[in-house]
């Protein structure tokens, strides 16, 4: 009989990842153990998909010793979660803790990568997968740069957010949990993720002000703070709504005018959608999913200052329908990253 597959999430995105993953395996009759670390609201996401957890370790903070800290205590806690039970396979979104565990017990792992820029996180993980998973729209270079052994690289025509927007129906009553109207004219912003070690260098300036001047045009902002300083300082701004706990994104984007993030996730989930979304994302590095999306007819934009977004911003503000694009059809035809980690399954389980 085989073992089970380990899942491990770290992130809000890879809780969305890991849920989908998890309802496909499970239909398919294969036995899930799950852990995720306590960031933001990756656990939250999982209690609201269902998916049964364990949670293990904690965010290390922007310092690289604190980083560092962080890794070695999750890892030993993931040793002593999994060390008792028979595992055929690790699958994580680049997950350095699980990754370096799974290497050091001899477990096979499934690792997707869709973001090179990460250089630290990729290094700490390809190098040690068996099989790496990416979009196409990636160059294989940029993965075996990263460590990744060539024969070990699978790509798929798509992104991995196809797993979980495709089939995805807006839900109003999102609205109501948030004090909000079908007819309000409001925004969601997620900030940078200002404490990532591949943005430490940076200096991320000016994300108040975006908001100041989206109110200023009318609009709500609809905010998902990375950070307590980033929810301390959004409070203290009239028209900000923040959420309490994790919440039907998906369909609060599809009632939005756009959404702007400081990452790349939630911009390619509401361009997907069909809503003009933009990636305010400041390193002079490609985007090549975000891209691909462009390429495609989506509606997504990327800037690297958000003082070079606000003309954009506005003309959205005045005229939301106009920049709203109706993607069912270019939904249809892009792969999802679930096919290929059900193939890599089969040939390591």
């Amino acid at each position: 009989m085989r073992g089970s597959v380990w899942l491990d999430a770290l992130t809000p995105k890879q809780a969305r990842l890991c849920s989908s993953i998890y309802n496909e395996l499970r239909e398919e009759g294969f036995n899930l153990f799950v852990t995720a670390r306590d960031y933001a609201e990756t656990l939250q996401i999982l209690e609201l998909e269902g998916v049964p957890y364990r949670a293990v370790g904690r965010y290390g903070g922007a310092s690289k010793s604190e980083k560092l800290i962080a890794y070695a205590s999750r890892a030993q806690k993931l040793v002593n979660e999994v060390n008792s039970i028979e595992l055929c396979a690790l699958i994580s979104l680049s997950s350095p803790s699980a990754v370096r565990v799974a290497f050091g017990l001899g477990i096979p792992t499934i690792t997707l990568n869709d973001t090179p820029h990460a250089f630290h996180v990729g290094r700490l993980t390809l190098p040690l997968s068996t099989r790496v998973i990416s979009p196409l729209a990636i160059p294989r270079r940029e993965l075996i740069r990263l460590g990744a052994e060539e024969d070990s690289i699978m790509q798929y025509d798509g992104v991995d957010e196809v797993a979980w927007v495709r089939s995805h129906n807006p839900n109003p009553n999102v609205l109501k949990e948030l004090g909000l109207e079908q007819d309000d004219l409001f925004v969601v912003v997620r900030p940078p993720e200002e404490k990532a070690a591949y943005l430490s260098n940076l200096s991320l300036g000016g994300f108040s002000d975006l908001i100041n001047f989206i109110v200023s045009k009318g609009a709500k902002v609809i905010l998902f703070p990375r950070y307590p300083d980033q929810r301390r300082l959004a409070e203290k701004v009239n028209g900000v709504v923040i959420p309490r706990r994790a919440t039907d994104t998906l369909s609060l984007y599809s009632y939005s005018s756009m959404i702007i993030t400081g990452g790349g996730t939630m911009a390619r989930e509401g361009s997907m959608l069909g809503i003009p979304s933009i990636s305010l994302f400041p390193l002079d590095y490609p985007l090549y999913v975000n891209d691909y999306l462009r390429e495609k007819g989506f509606p997504i934009y990327r800037f690297r200052r958000y003082e070079d977004a606000l003309p954009l911003i506005s003309r959205i503000l005045e005229h939301p329908e106009d920049y709203r694009v109706n993607t069912r059809r270019l939904l249809i035809d892009m792969e999802s990253p679930l096919e290929p980690i059900k193939s890599a399954l089969k040939e390591i389980c």
